[in-house]
């Protein structure tokens, strides 16, 4: 609003002779005559009046002035102050920061779906000899597929017709889970650990695709290695990765048995940005329901009952959802890392899994 003599401008004394007006989208109340004085009835509050453009507001103050020359406008310098959300209407202001929401809100879609697999993967890297040295002081030796790639690692005791393959979780890497055999207590079989693209020095990148085709080889290489009875054991987001591997590959696996389990991870990121819509948003679908339903061998599920970061609930939809032979186990008090308490059971699991036929 722009003020001569700290009030409204009208366009002219013609405003004066009729009962309103309307200027700048506003009703202009008018007198039934123009006062005596300019100055004296620009002093009066009913006369009120907005201009946007500079250009039309030195107009009106140049009628202004030429009808009284001792009119003037007073705050020609509030059209130079910088832009204020505060300065706005309660309305305008409202709008605007409806605005910059919405468009900080779209900035972080697009970064959560640009940078997700940072959010999901977080694998550790290291060289080639420190690795074999690693491993050497954990009693394994490289797994190397049949180009002589090394693809994981590999227990040096067990019967190499009778195996157990990990698929790990989505942080560290597979050196990282040396010390699983430990917790298999009474466990005969040949132990291997599958190492993914882009952790540790394997080369790619993680996701879900080449994960699950790097676990697909690893089945692949563990028959023509003459395996004749493989249980894979899937750990965290492992687990989604061995149900995406028996899919592929459901005559190969004789048992399966999940570690903190998710029926997918869309529903797992869910719970951890209940604000987004992840459904739309992530590209790594890890679909163990659609994937696990049709494998004819027998499920063993190890939920923890306190798991902050994958639910029980979840791995408990993946269990109900399962329509072949199961059986679950849930941990008082655990919580996802308490990998060692979870596999307490290991001897009843196997007992139980060998109780369903699984040689």
């Amino acid at each position: 609003m722009y003020h001569c003599g700290g009030l409204g401008v009208p366009l002219s004394a013609e405003s004066f002779s009729t009962p309103s007006r309307y200027f700048g989208g506003r009703a202009l109340r008018a007198a039934s005559a123009p006062p005596e004085s300019w100055a004296e009835r620009l002093r009066t509050p009913e006369i009120k009046t907005t201009r946007k453009d500079r250009a039309s507001f030195i107009a009106l103050s140049a009628e202004a002035y030429a009808l009284d020359p001792g009119c003037r406008v007073f705050d020609v310098k509030e059209m130079r102050k910088p832009f204020s959300l505060t300065a706005m209407p309660l309305l305008r202001r409202m709008v605007a920061w409806i605005i910059v929401f919405i468009v900080l809100f779209a900035v972080l879609l697009v970064a959560a779906y640009v940078y997700q697999d940072h959010l999901i993967f977080h694998p550790w890297r290291g060289d080639a000899a420190s690795l074999e040295t690693e491993a050497n002081l954990a009693g394994l030796i490289p797994w190397r597929d049949a180009q002589g790639t090394r693809i994981g690692w590999q227990s040096k005791a067990g019967d190499p017709r009778q195996v157990i393959v990990l698929f790990h979780g989505n942080a560290g890497a597979a050196l990282h889970r040396a010390d699983y055999p430990s917790f298999l207590h009474g466990n005969s079989r040949k132990f291997y650990i599958l190492e993914y693209p882009g952790y540790a020095d394997r080369s790619g990148r993680p996701g879900e695709k080449p994960m699950t085709a790097a676990a697909v080889q690893a089945l692949d290489e563990l028959a023509r290695g003459g395996a004749q009875s493989v249980w894979v054991l899937g750990e965290s987001i492992g687990t989604g990765v061995a149900c995406g591997a028996v899919r592929e590959r459901p005559k190969l696996v004789q048992a399966l048995v999940l570690i903190t389990p998710f029926d997918s991870l869309v529903h797992a990121a869910q719970v951890h940005y209940p604000m987004l819509p992840v459904s739309l948003l992530i590209r790594h679908r890890f679909n163990s329901v659609a994937n696990l339903k049709e494998f004819p061998g027998p499920v063993a599920f190890l939920l923890a009952e306190n798991d902050r970061t994958v639910p029980a609930a979840l791995g408990r939809a993946l269990y109900e959802s399962y329509p072949g032979v199961k059986r679950l186990w849930i941990t008082p008090q655990a919580d996802h890392n308490d990998t060692p308490l979870m596999l307490s059971v290991w001897p009843e699991v196997t007992a139980w899994l060998k109780d369903q036929g699984a040689k």
